[in-house]
C-alpha cells in the first residue's frame, strides 16, 4: 500500500483525479457518485479508442498503406458506405499542400464559425491530446462523443478486416462530426495526393497551399491530377 501511495505522489495523480472530479461535480450532479463513475468508465473507454486507433500503426516505408492504393481506396469506400457515408451529411473544404495546411484549415474554421455556421475540423497530428485532431464548433471533442463513434466504427473496421490508423481515424472524425449534427466539415489530407482517404469528400471549396520539392514524384504527380480532378468539377 504504501508503495502505491508513493507511485500516486510521485506522479501527481491524485491531482489528475481531483481536478477530473471537481469538473464533474462543478455541475451539481443529481447523483455525484453515480456521475464520477460514469467519468471513470467513459475515460477507460475513450483510452481503448485511443489505443485501438493506433494500434495497427507502421512506420515502415513498405507498410500497407502504401502498397496497392487503388485496393485501400476501395476498402476505405466500403468503410464509408458501412458507416452510412457521413460525407453527405456535410458541406466539405479541402485543405492540401506541403506546409501550411495546418492553419490553413484552422483560419477556413475560424471564418465559417465567425460567419455563424457550425463547423468541424479534422486535422493531425496533435501535440498533447488525440481530441485536437476533432474540433467542434471550435472545442475540442469530447471522449464521449469518441467513445459513441467508436462504437460506430470499430465493428466497421472489424468487419473489412483492416483500416489503417489516418483511415480510422478519418472515419471516426466524420461520424464524430455527423452526430454532431455540424453543416460544414473542414478536412486537412495527410499524405495528400489523389488516394488520400479525406479526398473521398466532394468538397464546396479546396484549397491548396504552398508545395515543396520534398515529394516523390510520383506524389507529386498525385497531387497535380488531384489538383485537376477537382477544377473541372
Amino acid at each position: 500500500m504504501s508503495a502505491c501511495k508513493d507511485y500516486v505522489a510521485r506522479h501527481g495523480v491524485h491531482r489528475a483525479i481531483e481536478a477530473a472530479v471537481l469538473e464533474v461535480l462543478r455541475t451539481r450532479p443529481g447523483n455525484p457518485i453515480l456521475a464520477i463513475s460514469k467519468l471513470l468508465i467513459t475515460d477507460a473507454e475513450y483510452a481503448e479508442a485511443v489505443r485501438y486507433t493506433f494500434a495497427n500503426a507502421d512506420y515502415n516505408g513498405l507498410a500497407k498503406r502504401y502498397q496497392n492504393p487503388q485496393e485501400n481506396w476501395d476498402r476505405f469506400q466500403r468503410l464509408l458506405v458501412s458507416i452510412d457515408q457521413p460525407f453527405r451529411a456535410l458541406k466539405c473544404v479541402h485543405i492540401a499542400g506541403t506546409n501550411g495546411k495546418g492553419t490553413t484549415s484552422a483560419l477556413c474554421e475560424q471564418m465559417l464559425r465567425s460567419s455563424g455556421v457550425s463547423v468541424g475540423l479534422y486535422t493531425s497530428p496533435h501535440l498533447h491530446s488525440f481530441r485536437e485532431r476533432i474540433r467542434i464548433n471550435g472545442a475540442l471533442v469530447s471522449k464521449q462523443a469518441i467513445v459513441d463513434a467508436m462504437r460506430i466504427v470499430r465493428p466497421a473496421v472489424e468487419a473489412l478486416g483492416y483500416a489503417s490508423p489516418f483511415e480510422k481515424l478519418t472515419a471516426l472524425a466524420l461520424v464524430c462530426f455527423r452526430n454532431a449534427g455540424v453543416e460544414w466539415a473542414v478536412l486537412e489530407t495527410g499524405l495528400g495526393g489523389r488516394w488520400d482517404c479525406t479526398n473521398h469528400c466532394s468538397p464546396l471549396v479546396c484549397g491548396v497551399t504552398r508545395i515543396g520539392v520534398r515529394p516523390a514524384p510520383e506524389r507529386a504527380r498525385a497531387r497535380a491530377y488531384l489538383v485537376r480532378g477537382r477544377t473541372t468539377r
